[in-house]
């Protein structure tokens, strides 16, 4: 049997030459695929810094004091306002715990037990804290919770503390005025009493039970 020189040659050109185009064609798709990846990958990074900027400019400019903690007790975030309730700077405290910051024992221990607890899968904890100044003291409701990895295991722990100073300061001046209410009402002069719409007694003044010569608890029974 005989083979014309170039019938072979057209041949060995398709045995030789398909496998390579083959072999292109692949690695063209992987590179592709390779550049499609890199560019969502560069954009997902775009993205997360975009947020991270975002949340950090948030997290900077709340009147919010936030902290987080990793599973030693260390800081490895302070807001700035965290910071400055605690007269401290934010590169000082990162990779340091109270104690090594010299915050008072008597506030910080509490606190602690209750990131503690939040480690150990208490799930969220709350807080209340009076932090002394040099303006008076401060009080401070903390909201304490786990933060945890995608396999469920708790990383660190969120710490936000809210100033209710304000709050606190109204509560003890609303009890302060009900207090007073109470004992001219009943150490006033006069007989007093206060009645539903029914005309039930809801409460009497010493005077009413002295002159009318019942106890308290026989006029509310009326």
């Amino acid at each position: 049997m005989t083979f014309s020189i170039p019938a072979m040659t057209r041949s060995l050109r398709s045995r030789l030459l398909l496998p390579l185009a083959r072999r292109l064609i692949a690695q063209d798709a992987v590179e592709q695929q390779r550049i499609r990846a890199d560019r969502e990958s560069r954009a997902l990074a775009e993205q997360l810094a975009i947020q991270s900027r975002t949340l950090t400019t948030i997290l900077s400019n709340t009147p919010d004091l936030i902290y987080l903690y990793d599973d030693q007790l260390r800081y490895r975030y302070a807001s700035v306002a965290g910071a400055q309730m605690l007269g401290l700077d934010i590169t000082e405290m990162l990779g340091r715990d109270w104690r090594e910051l010299g915050l008072p024992a008597m506030l910080m221990e509490p606190l602690e037990a209750r990131i503690r607890r939040a480690f150990a899968g208490d799930g969220a904890q709350t807080h209340a804290m009076t932090w002394p100044t040099a303006h008076g003291e401060r009080h401070y409701e903390y909201l304490i919770i786990p933060a945890s990895d995608p396999a469920g295991g708790i990383q660190a722990v969120v710490a936000s503390a809210r100033d209710i100073t304000r709050h606190r300061q109204t509560e003890a001046a609303l009890q302060e005025r009900e207090q007073r209410f109470q004992t001219l009402f009943e150490y006033g002069p006069d007989p007093a009493c206060i009645l539903d719409m029914q005309g039930r007694f809801l409460e009497v003044n010493l005077q009413a039970r002295l002159q009318l010569g019942y106890s308290r608890e026989e006029f509310l029974q009326m």
